[in-house]
């Protein structure tokens, strides 16, 4: 979030963005990987984190996006920084873990 640290965006984005998206009507699965303070040592990130949300499909994806509380996400979305990319993927095991 511009002119925001990175602890308080990380805190906006869990406290108050987190939340919103809980709240997505067929929302499955919401996922927050927030980018490791100690890793900028390496030199600057491209993006301070991203969120994975996951859909049972793309029809239930586009009717969350006509929902009030997708509504309501966008406007908080509003105060990241941008650029922001959407992605929209099938995702493609390569490895699963033993006993996983």
């Amino acid at each position: 979030m511009p002119g925001l640290s990175l602890a308080e965006m990380s805190q906006h984005w869990l406290e108050v963005h987190g939340p919103l998206a809980a709240k997505v009507p067929g929302l499955r699965r919401y996922v927050q990987n927030h980018g490791v303070p100690e890793a900028y040592v390496f030199g600057r990130s491209t993006h301070d984190g991203w969120a994975e949300m996951w859909f049972d499909d793309l029809s239930a994806l586009q009717t969350a996006r006509q929902s009030p509380e997708w509504n309501a996400l966008r406007q908080d979305v509003g105060l990241f920084a941008q650029p922001m990319a959407i992605v929209v993927a099938r995702e493609v095991v390569q490895k699963v873990l033993p006993g996983r």
